[in-house]
């Protein structure tokens, strides 16, 4: 074998080299920092240095929000202002508390541990706006609720829903209506079902095909504004059989349920 043959193969795998080197640096770039405190008032999740690389946060805090990392909220208390320009927020559990009227996460939102929840803290009578852009992944349940007594809305808008866990509406307090509005660009095999309580209500944004059911409880309400599409529903207990129904229809058997205005249709095809 020649020297220049025996050079360009040393170059090759020399080569190769560098590209899976490349790749393995590309494979552990993507770092994880976590919140080590409940959030305080005037501070917001966009803040670097409230995330540590340590879950007690002996580690090191960060220096920016990247958009290749995870953001552990660690069970703390996570105020909600702006958008959050992260690859994932991971909220373990505790709560998240809507403070402004338009706040957005970039990229994806998974939600485990215990009792997660997505808090409108702002005022009654008012609905805000909260986006996911990317992927709302619910690895364990979402209590999307408020904690007063009145009306408080929340415009919740999803890139895609995925995950086999509930999405809930409400505390099943009847005199605390937690007013969604739910839009969903894709459901990719949610398995989960989206739960409305007593004094809750859920419209929706846009016509929506669903992977998962929907339970709608007694004393509950649903504004059916749209086409929606889902595999099952449960309206006050009661099983819908397989079909399209018109709001009209549906207010001959649920007139409580069905809120003024709906003019949608709700599909059972399982």
């Amino acid at each position: 074998m020649t020297t220049s043959v025996i050079r360009i193969l040393s170059l090759r795998v020399l080569g190769t080299f560098f590209l899976f080197s490349s790749v393995a640096v590309a494979a552990h770039a993507q770092a994880v920092w976590y919140l080590t405190q409940d959030i305080e008032k005037d501070a917001s999740w966009k803040s670097p240095s409230l995330w540590n690389s340590a879950p007690n946060g002996s580690g090191t805090p960060a220096t920016a929000i990247n958009a290749a990392d995870i953001y552990n909220t660690n069970g703390k208390y996570v105020r909600s202002n702006g958008v959050f320009s992260g690859g994932k927020l991971l909220q373990a559990g505790g709560r998240i508390d809507i403070k402004r009227a338009s706040q957005t996460i970039a990229g994806d939102w998974e939600v485990t541990g215990e009792k997660a929840g997505l808090h409108q803290g702002v005022r009654d009578g008012a609905s805000y706006l909260f986006t996911v852009k990317g992927r709302l992944i619910l690895t364990s349940p979402l209590l999307v609720f408020h904690s007063t007594d009145g009306m408080r809305g929340i415009d919740l808008t999803v890139g895609t829903l995925t995950g086999p866990s509930n999405l809930v509406i409400g505390t099943g307090n009847a005199v605390r209506n937690t007013t969604v509005s739910l839009g969903v660009m894709k459901f990719e095999a949610y398995t989960g079902t989206i739960v409305v309580r007593t004094g809750s209500t859920l419209a929706f944004a846009n016509d929506q095909k669903w992977t998962g059911p929907l339970e709608v409880a007694a004393g509950a309400f649903l504004t059916l504004n749209k086409a929606i599409t889902a595999p099952a529903a449960t309206l006050a207990g009661q099983p819908l059989a397989a079909g399209t129904y018109t709001a009209d229809q549906l207010k001959q058997t649920h007139a409580s349920l069905i809120t003024d205005g709906s003019a949608g249709t709700l599909t059972v095809a399982p």
